[in-house]
């Protein structure tokens, strides 16, 4: 598929040149594009099924920002969610834990942190519309979770894109990677006797543990779990109320970064 048969459509909390460089940047690249203004609800709702990529340029200084943006990204979060939509977010790095505060599953998207590298975010743009998905072939994820049954709900919706295996405990997830190498670890944060934080300062302390990937699972979504849990530096954290489609998304965005480094 050619990139003028697909159209992005940027949301921004208000006018900047920066995002007339985005705009600018991406027609010359031939894409469709269209740009509206947090608060042009309707015209936004119209592009949910139209549009392949959404950008969201949060303003800055959000601590300032009026909530009512943030509700209306949480809405749109979950809308272009329902339709299988893909979202690149560009905010500040200290914004995260806030933003969860109003967007509990923002964590399923891909986030670009300022100062914008403009070669980052058209990267990013280039592979989230890219068609090829045979770089995730035969990728091998380790899901850790005292929670049997949420183990296995998760492990039937990554089967058949992945090779999944599950651990009920901490202390067995570090027995198995001893002996089995893996791309991915989903790690539950709450768990009795060795829990997810303690895991994780494990595998970073072990040279043949030390790179892969870690993701937090978890079912508390306050804004001092949220913080906690960033705090502990994981790859990513993933509520445990995230939909099938947001974890599926969030994890081929997780690949591709690890790709592109061992690109680099």
């Amino acid at each position: 598929m050619s990139m003028d048969e697909k159209r992005i459509c940027i949301i921004k909390y208000q006018e900047s040149v920066i995002i007339r460089g985005i705009e600018k940047k991406l027609k010359e690249m031939k894409y469709d594009v269209c740009a509206f203004e947090s608060e042009q609800y309707d015209e936004i709702r119209r592009e949910y099924k139209g549009s392949d990529l959404f950008i969201v340029y949060l303003p800055g200084d959000t601590a300032d920002s009026d909530s009512g943006f943030f509700k209306a990204f949480g809405k749109l979060l979950s809308d272009v969610s329902s339709v299988d939509k893909k979202v690149i977010v560009i905010g500040d790095e200290d914004d995260r834990t806030m933003i969860s505060e109003y967007v509990p599953g923002m964590w399923g998207h891909i986030w670009i942190s300022r100062p914008l590298d403009i070669k980052v975010l058209l990267r990013e743009v280039k592979e989230q519309l890219s068609d090829d998905e045979d770089m995730f072939t035969d990728k091998h994820i380790l899901i850790v979770d005292d929670d049997p049954s949420y183990a296995k709900i998760v492990r039937g919706w990554l089967k058949d894109d992945y090779r999944v295996d599950i651990v009920t405990a901490g202390m067995q997830a570090i027995t198995f990677l001893s002996r089995k190498r893996v791309d991915l670890i989903l790690l539950d944060y709450e768990m009795p006797v060795t829990d997810g934080p303690q895991v994780l300062e494990m595998l970073r302390q072990e040279p043949s543990m030390a790179d892969i990937p870690v993701i937090f699972l978890t079912g508390v979504d306050s804004k001092e779990a949220v913080s906690r849990a960033a705090h502990l530096r994981p790859d990513g954290y993933i509520l445990k109320s995230t939909s099938k489609g947001d974890l599926m998304m969030y994890l081929k965005s997780v690949f591709k970064k690890y790709s592109d480094k061992m690109e680099l």
